[in-house]
């Protein structure tokens, strides 16, 4: 009998949620966006890289993190929408939770998603890659935001791999 061998490589991945527990948002308001990233793997993971990336239409104000293993209390806006905020380690059973407060531009575009990404390098791919899962909080409604409009939340989870 012919028996095929072969190698899988698992790649274990944390989870990530982000919400600001609201329905609507109007222009010129004020939110705290809460991302929590979690893991449940059954290992602990290295350097996972926390990313929120600048959204057309709301502005970060700052960016604070809570939990064991953050890597700092009050972190960089900069940091978080450019080369990532890095954890360099996150035990099994653990999370960290990133909070952003944020403005809604005057004028918001119809509609904006706004996207939270956690990434881990996958040692075992030739030529090493990363993989990431992510979160969004989708606005959007009908004109520029102008005035007295509302904004309205959509949201849903995305997971890539």
């Amino acid at each position: 009998p012919l028996i095929a061998q072969g190698t899988v490589n698992v790649v274990v991945l944390p989870t990530i949620t982000k919400t600001d527990n609201k329905t609507t948002l109007s222009p010129g308001e004020i939110t705290n966006y809460t991302v929590v990233i979690s893991n449940t793997t059954g290992t602990t993971l290295t350097n996972v890289v926390f990313k929120d990336p600048e959204v057309t239409g709301l502005t970060a104000n700052s960016v604070t993190c809570s939990g064991a293993a953050c890597p700092c209390a009050s972190c960089s806006v900069a940091a978080m929408q450019g080369a990532g905020i890095t954890i360099p380690s996150l035990t099994n059973n653990s999370s960290v939770t990133f909070t952003i407060n944020a403005t809604v531009s005057l004028t918001p575009p119809a509609t904006f998603t706004n996207t939270a990404t956690a990434t881990v390098a996958d040692p075992a791919a030739t030529p090493e890659a990363d993989r990431t899962v992510s979160a969004s909080d989708s606005q959007g409604g009908s004109g520029s935001g102008s005035g007295g409009s509302r904004v309205k939340i959509i949201k849903w989870r995305e997971v890539f791999q």
